[in-house]
């Protein structure tokens, strides 16, 4: 790469990651990031905020992969590497995957804690427009502890505060909803929105929706069609998780 060409290339880092994440190339990611640091580095001086581009797309792979404790280390580094940062959203970004990735570790009470000081940050500043994330993380935690009136306000105000022109992130809204709806113990609504997830192609979604025809929860039992999603998401589920 010419020298010229670098600081454009750490501009289109950021989507370049989200789309090998999002597509389950996660290893892919942690590659191209682990190839652009070195770049970073050289850039300090006129991009300087390229290396916490680079460890917040690594902490989303990792994130995305299932290496939990992986993730929690990067984001540690990133919390001492904007320490003296004063701009809410940035620290706002840091309580969120925080919060984030404790839930995955059973920790919800500290998620909780975190998540609503983030919560309250991106009250102040949201022109990043993370808020509507942060409220379906909420909206997961309190699911997960199962107080459902307060998983339902969350979940309302993540779906309220989505962009119009639609974010990376309209799926954990989408997660949110499953969750919310799964405490609630409402099988049709959660089947109804897993059904929206697998004709998005969402692999993990095809596998559960196909569990759910072979039980006969929230849907008719019908197993030629929990056979026919699980063999068709299966495979691109096992690919993910093995990169």
């Amino acid at each position: 790469m010419a020298a010229e060409d670098e600081p454009s290339a750490l501009t289109a880092l950021v989507a370049g990651c989200l789309i090998r994440t999002y597509d389950g190339r996660c290893q892919d990611t942690l590659d191209l990031c682990e190839a652009m640091t070195p770049v970073a580095l050289r850039h300090l001086d006129d991009r300087p905020e390229a290396l916490g581009w680079i460890v917040a797309a690594q902490m989303l792979a990792t994130y995305v992969k299932g290496d939990f404790p992986a993730s929690l280390a990067l984001i540690e580094g990133m919390e001492q590497l904007f320490a003296e940062e004063h701009d809410p959203t940035v620290q706002a970004g840091l309580l969120m995957s925080h919060a984030l990735v404790l839930s995955e570790q059973g920790l919800l009470d500290q998620a909780l804690r975190l998540i609503r000081q983030s919560a309250a940050l991106h009250s102040l500043d949201n022109r990043r427009g993370y808020q509507a994330w942060c409220f379906a993380i909420m909206a997961r935690i309190h699911a997960m502890r199962g107080e459902l009136p307060d998983a339902a306000t969350a979940l309302a105000a993540a779906r309220r505060n989505l962009w119009p022109g639609g974010q990376a992130f309209w799926s954990d809204v989408d997660v949110a909803a499953i969750w919310v709806a799964t405490a609630s113990g409402d099988r049709a609504e959660a089947a109804r929105l897993f059904t929206l997830a697998a004709d998005k192609g969402d692999a993990l979604a095809e596998v559960l929706l196909g569990n759910m025809y072979g039980q006969g929860e929230g849907v008719k039992r019908d197993r030629d069609e929990a056979e026919r999603l699980i063999k068709r998401g299966l495979p691109r589920v096992r690919e993910a998780a093995a990169n």
